[in-house]
């Protein structure tokens, strides 16, 4: 059958070679097919290097899925652990309540929050750890108690302490009565020749500010009027509002004590030295049996303002008076017994002999304290002469109107938890005292956190 000449044209088409021999290409195109060789090579090599390129990508952004959910798994982790020990926390002050409070006169004044560092260990040390605390008890089987130590990358603290040994700031936002007390303890506190730097230099603001333009500065930041304190119907003016960046009197309660850095006068060499003495929670008396021997000006100032005679000369000598807060200071760091109205008002009247002799209470008794007139040295047991250290008689009705000899009120609480690469830390304040506003069981009416942050 003969083809049509289209067709024949078709099926010669399709009866050439694909590629033309190279016996039959010319110069030209064999120029050509060479000037394209390696093309291949170099197609297949940029495609590998997409594809490890995309490869690593997935990589890395798969670990950083998979460490995202980790972080985000030992971050819940961490803070139900670190909620376990502020929980604990409030198990400790409960005990601290019902039974050693109850309990103070008998057997003296201890506080379980001086020993929750080393207890908490049951609860968050190792097996070792654990056992170790077990075996101080008896031998106790510690692998059939639940609940008792962590494994793994695990483990938290929780520390407790209080402010009651501190003056509360805020005092100044109640009556008039806490206004006055409030403001003789501040004098009382920059009484000393030792603080005259921070009077003779200028402040923050460029201002030059003595003791009592700051002591009425603290009282009129916080207080709830715009009068000056001590000149009724005159306004505050201490030029808050012409700084470089005005601001106003908070005239209410502040919620930290560094909120004093907004006072006139009050820089950083202050707050260094005074920050220990201050809180902004509690009551507005200070507690003798919580009073921290680190903080020398409270002390200064109770025995300034309780002195049976303020012209005493040793509260006008500056060398007696510093070596008379300085013995006071260590004998309570030294006995570690706390003070009672009695037993500061000896300690200040003969504080040479304090020194030497062991403080009352079961600590007292243990080192062989007691009411002899003898001075036992706990080291050696032998009798050594006292410091010469001048003393000053307390009026025992006016310390009692500056203080109170009781049970903690607050406590300020830290506990922190770790959990691999998180660690989460929440601190509050706990105030045993302050009507609790969600109540639901009467037997806990009073008793509330009046300060919780999470970090």
């Amino acid at each position: 059958m003969k083809l049509s000449e289209p067709m024949t044209r078709i099926w010669r088409r399709l009866m050439q070679p694909a590629f033309p021999r190279a016996a039959s290409a010319g110069p030209a195109t064999r120029r050509q097919r060479n000037a394209q060789r390696g093309v291949a090579l170099l197609i297949v090599t940029a495609g590998l290097t997409v594809l490890g390129a995309l490869q690593l990508s997935y990589r890395k952004r798969s670990e950083t899925d998979i460490q995202s959910a980790l972080n985000t798994r030992d971050d819940l982790r961490a803070h139900y652990l670190a909620r376990s020990g502020i929980n604990l926390s409030r198990l400790v002050i409960k005990v601290q309540q019902s039974v050693m409070d109850k309990f103070r006169k008998q057997i003296g004044d201890i506080q379980l929050a001086e020993f929750v560092p080393t207890m908490i260990r049951a609860f968050s040390g190792q097996k070792d750890e654990v056992e170790g605390l077990a075996s101080l008890m008896g031998p106790i089987d510690t692998s059939k108690i639940k609940g008792l130590g962590l494994k793994g990358k695990q483990d938290f603290s929780l520390e407790m302490d209080t402010d009651d040994g501190r003056i509360n700031l805020n005092c100044a936002g109640g009556s008039t009565a806490s206004q006055q007390a409030l403001e003789g303890k501040l004098a009382a506190l920059v009484l000393s020749p030792e603080y005259d730097r921070f009077f003779l230099t200028e402040g923050p603001d460029g201002q030059l500010t003595d003791r009592a333009t700051m002591v009425h500065a603290i009282l009129d930041y916080i207080d709830r009027d715009e009068s000056m304190f001590g000149a009724p119907g005159q306004g505050e003016q201490y030029g808050y509002d012409q700084t470089n960046e005005p601001y106003l009197a908070k005239n209410n309660y502040i919620d930290t004590v560094e909120e004093l850095q907004l006072v006139r006068g009050i820089g950083d060499d202050f707050m260094d030295k005074f920050r220990s003495s201050f809180t902004v929670y509690g009551g507005c008396k200070v507690n003798l049996a919580a009073l921290d021997p680190r903080s020398a000006p409270v002390f200064a100032m109770l025995i300034y303002q309780a002195a049976k005679n303020p012209s005493d000369p040793v509260l006008t000598d500056p060398v007696k008076f510093l070596k008379l807060v300085q013995a006071v200071t260590q004998v309570r760091q030294l006995w570690g017994t706390p003070f009672t109205v009695q037993t500061f008002v000896s300690t200040v009247k003969e504080p040479g002999e304090a020194l030497v002799k062991p403080g009352g209470g079961i600590l007292g008794n243990l080192l062989g304290g007691g009411g002899g007139s003898g001075s036992g040295d706990p080291a050696g047991g032998q009798t050594q002469a006292p410091p010469d250290i001048d003393g000053i008689e307390l009026d025992t009705g006016k310390l009692n109107q500056l203080v109170i000899d009781g049970p903690r009120r607050t406590y300020r609480v830290e506990s922190t938890a770790t959990v691999g690469r998180v660690t989460k830390r929440i601190f509050g304040i706990f105030d045993t005292q302050h009507v609790n506003q969600n109540n639901i069981d009467p037997q806990y009416r009073t008793g509330t956190w009046v300060y919780w942050r999470e970090d």
